[in-house]
């Protein structure tokens, strides 16, 4: 068994981690990666990502749990960790590097007015480059330097590093819903994810990984954008499923407490309610028929994450199925009535 297989097997839940607090919340949809109840296949998914070095692209619905899979493996790896969320706006250089060249210019007209307090900082371009996800995933310490070379460091103003976590077994990097950018965007990062090094375009400076460890690359998509099929050969593919009410109620005891196989993460909230096995079960059989309804109906299907805020609820206001406030508290946390476009 390797290192890989003995930390995934039966571990769900990392230890408690200052560093990770600010990344998600305890309600319900906790991105923290503190918790995370995975299968066979997932694990053999991240195990083959690993070995291969190709990033793993994970596809699902929203709310299935894609994005606190990365946190979770490089807390339980000891691997630093990185995020970018890409945006309609996200160009693939942003992953890698900002120049704010408006920063640049603003400077460089304080000069001409007679200032020149910033002139060394102007002729000097480093200074208006930013490293992001990547390079930081691929060389630290010269992002840290903003590319500069070690013994020129005076003379450039060092960035902190933004990443969570230890660095002891490498880095984990979560580029979250990739679909929401432009399709040119996963074209372009072919290249740079495939040799694991790009060219700051305006400074001339290369970055690369260390190939004898290259940073575990995570990739999240809803799906709602067709991805290039170059994009999808450079990848290892994983498809999380819609989780069974079974599997629902396991998940929420882990993140609740109150089940035999569960190591409470929070038992505060379960003793206020009396049977949290059966509310766990109840929830999640209400919620395979709102899902079957939304099936039938073609309209939204409520997540895993909906689920967990459901559980919340109820344990935090003592409420189960059979409560007369049980319909509101659905219709607020599960079923959520579009708005009607006509009105």
């Amino acid at each position: 068994m390797t290192q890989t297989d003995d930390i995934l097997v039966n571990r769900f839940r990392a230890a408690d981690d200052a560093a990770y607090r600010n990344l998600g919340s305890a309600l319900g949809d906790r991105r923290d990666g503190q918790v995370y109840l995975h299968d066979n296949p997932l694990r053999l998914a991240v195990r083959v990502a690993i070995a291969t070095g190709r990033p793993l692209l994970l596809r699902g619905p929203a709310g299935s749990g894609k994005s606190s899979l990365a946190p979770f493996i490089a807390r339980m790896y000891e691997r630093r960790f990185y995020k970018a969320t890409v945006t309609a706006r996200t160009e693939a250089r942003d992953l890698m590097w900002y120049f704010d060249a408006l920063k640049r210019l603003n400077d460089a007209q304080v000069i001409r007015q007679g200032d020149d307090a910033n002139a060394r900082r102007v002729h000097q371009i480093e200074h208006y480059i930013e490293p992001r996800a990547l390079w930081w995933a691929f060389d630290h310490e010269l992002a840290e330097r903003r590319g500069v070379e070690a013994a020129d460091v005076d003379k450039i103003e060092k960035v902190a590093d933004p990443g969570i976590g230890k660095r002891r077994h490498g880095v984990v990097v979560l580029i979250d819903e990739i679909d929401k950018a432009d399709p040119d965007v996963p074209n372009n990062l072919l290249e740079s994810l495939g040799a694991l090094q790009f060219t700051v375009t305006e400074t001339g400076r290369d970055v690369r990984a260390n190939p004898k460890n290259p940073p575990l690359v995570i990739i999240t998509t809803n799906d709602e954008r067709e991805l290039p099929a170059a994009f999808y050969r450079r990848c290892v593919v994983h498809v999380l499923p819609e989780h069974s009410p079974e599997r629902l109620a396991e998940i929420a005891g882990w993140h609740f407490g109150g089940l035999e196989a569960g190591d409470p993460v929070t038992v505060t909230t379960s003793l206020r309610h009396p049977d949290t096995r059966s509310l766990y079960e109840g929830v999640a059989a209400e919620l395979k028929k709102f899902r079957d309804d939304a099936r039938r109906l073609h309209t939204r299907r409520p997540s895993t994450a909906e689920y967990l805020d459901a559980v919340r609820a109820c344990l935090e206001l003592n409420i189960d199925i059979g409560h007369a406030d049980w319909k509101d508290v659905a219709r607020l946390t599960l079923t959520k009535p579009a708005p009607d476009p006509n009105a």
